[in-house]
């Protein structure tokens, strides 16, 4: 049987099957249209995270976005950290998503739902500082290594300074002009180390506002619907062609 015949078979079959085609339509759509129905609106929460990739690669304690995508399970340390932040249950951290976006995954996505508009807006919040400060406790060794640092040159810095003022106050100003270099430079060290403290406490950042939409649940179960009735008429064709032929044979049979 070549492929016209096999079409013009499929299509007589749809004209005198018709209504074993629509049935199955009909019913998965309806089917899922009030299931959909019964679903409770909500709203969608989100914002987004400056990820500074090539410092977190630089530190071996710190976490890549896969590393956080993976401990936000329901199972995972950041996880369990963000149900005791935000009080929300196990259940509801289903509804908790993150992923990263760009080429080098500069961007970690916080994305929540729930029923309450201000309520999704208060969990993705809290997320995204548990997120900052998970990350600080697993970069906490160099954190205290650069905040020791700073401390010391700042230290230095007081002391240099309190040396310049006395020797300046006791007219020995050509020896305080000596001090202009040791202090140039221990300034120097303070601004630098600062910086350091700077981008290790900046590996994970929220730099943009969070925003709050109505979660489209119409449009959503529209396209569920039309899925549904698809699967129903590809369905309802297969056993219209099927019967056809099972009334074909049986009719040649009974000839």
């Amino acid at each position: 049987m070549d492929e016209t015949s096999i079409m013009r078979s499929v299509l007589a079959a749809i004209r005198r099957q018709w209504w074993l085609i629509v049935v199955p339509a009909l019913v998965a759509a309806g089917v899922v249209a009030v299931a959909g129905g019964a679903q409770e609106p909500g709203y969608v929460a989100e914002t987004s995270m400056f990820v500074d990739v090539p410092n977190v690669l630089r530190y071996s304690t710190a976490p890549s976005p896969d590393h956080v995508i993976r401990a936000s399970s329901p199972d995972g340390e950041l996880g369990q950290r963000i149900k005791v932040a935000t009080g929300i249950s196990g259940d509801e951290l289903s509804d908790l998503r993150l992923y990263s976006l760009g080429d080098e995954q500069s961007r970690l996505v916080v994305r929540f739902v729930h029923p309450d508009e201000e309520r999704s807006r208060e969990v993705v919040e809290l997320v995204t500082l548990e997120i900052v400060s998970y990350v600080h406790d697993l970069v906490e060794p160099d954190l205290i290594q650069r905040r020791t640092q700073l401390a010391n040159h700042e230290q230095a810095l007081d002391e240099i300074e309190r040396e310049g003022r006395e020797l300046q106050e006791n007219g020995q100003a050509w020896e305080a002009s000596d001090l202009a270099f040791k202090l140039w430079n221990v300034r120097s060290s303070v601004i630098e180390a600062a910086n350091m403290l700077r981008v290790l406490e900046g590996l994970y950042l929220p730099d943009t506002p969070v925003t709050v939409e109505e979660e489209s649940a119409a449009r959503g179960r529209l396209a569920l619907v039309a899925a549904a009735a698809f699967i129903g008429l590809a369905a309802g064709v297969l056993m219209a062609v099927v019967r056809e032929r099972v009334v074909g044979r049986a009719r040649n049979m009974s000839a």
